[in-house]
């Protein structure tokens, strides 16, 4: 299951993401996380977008009937 997140960074912190971020390495959140399934729709909310691989079905959990955006097929994680 790819799920993505965008968010706005400066182009310092761009930087830094794209030298520190390593495809196919295992990243935990401390807490929860909104995302969408919806690659364009997560694109919309900045320069930033993480490509996550859930490894788990049950990591994530769809938001879209509790949401006031449910068009952004928000999960969480």
């Amino acid at each position: 299951n790819t799920i993505y997140r965008g968010f706005p960074l400066t182009n310092d912190l761009l930087e830094e993401y794209m030298s520190g971020c390593r495809a196919n390495t295992v990243y935990q959140y401390p807490s929860l996380v909104a995302s969408s399934k919806n690659r364009q729709i997560a694109e919309a909310y900045g320069n930033g977008l993480l490509i996550i691989n859930v490894m788990s079905r049950f990591a994530q959990r769809a938001l879209w009937s509790f949401s006031q955006f449910p068009e952004d097929d928000e999960v969480i994680i």
